[in-house]
């Protein structure tokens, strides 16, 4: 599956192909741990009022308008050394916004961003990652 060749990707440096359009929250939590992907949380500021991020997550709110989606590429960018191959999970609430980041990153030059499209609440994609139990900031 594609989830091995992430692990063959983030730990042994080389991707043998391109990344999958998305992945669930147990295997982005999976691969967090292994070290081998770095989760984003993308929900604007208004939707992160409904609750936490995964733990370990890092905090980028792609918000609306004409500027924002350059303004939030840079903040990858600079999140991320510049290395766009990095393996990347994008999550919000229910998967619309971390598609919308990843079109943005996809069309930036970054070939391992991949959307966590079941999110935080749950969507056609599976229950979530809260729903699954997975750990979120706050948790012991």
């Amino acid at each position: 599956t594609w989830v091995c060749g992430l692990w063959a990707c983030a730990l042994l440096g080389a991707c043998a192909g391109p990344a999958p359009p998305a992945l669930g929250s147990l295997d982005a939590w999976t691969l967090q741990q292994a070290g081998g992907l770095l989760i984003i949380d993308v929900r604007p500021l208004r939707e992160r009022a409904a609750g936490p991020s995964p733990a370990g997550a890092a905090r980028l709110p792609l918000e609306a308008g004409p500027a924002a989606g350059t303004a939030f590429v840079q903040a990858v960018l600079d999140t991320v050394a510049a290395d766009r191959t990095r393996p990347i999970g994008l999550i919000c609430e229910r998967g619309v916004v971390s598609r919308r980041a990843q079109a943005l990153l996809r069309a930036a030059g970054f070939t391992a961003a991949v959307d966590i499209d079941d999110g935080l609440s749950g969507s056609l994609a599976g229950p979530g990652w809260s729903a699954w139990g997975l750990p979120l900031d706050g948790d012991p």
